[in-house]
């Protein structure tokens, strides 16, 4: 028996996938209520003495999504169909 925590991760081959699916499953409903996705948003940190004073990090091109808002009575078969 798996618990829902709110949130999930969706990784998919290829970034143009993930790209896909955030533009078909925006605002998407599950028992009511309404999905965010949106790209996970990993980041690069920079090593050195200069990228440790900036803390500049470059944003990664990612094939992994983040759904939030997903209902806590949602089952596994249930969130599985919609991706």
């Amino acid at each position: 028996n798996l618990l829902s925590m709110g949130f999930g991760f969706v990784e998919y081959k290829k970034p143009e996938y993930a790209q896909k699916a955030v533009k078909q499953l925006q605002g998407c409903s599950v028992d009511g209520h309404q999905l965010e996705v949106k790209i996970s948003e990993r980041a690069i940190k920079s090593t050195g003495a200069t990228a440790r004073k900036k803390q500049v990090s470059k944003k990664q091109v990612n094939s992994k999504i983040l759904v939030r808002n997903i209902p806590f009575q949602a089952t596994v078969k249930e969130i599985r169909e919609l991706f």
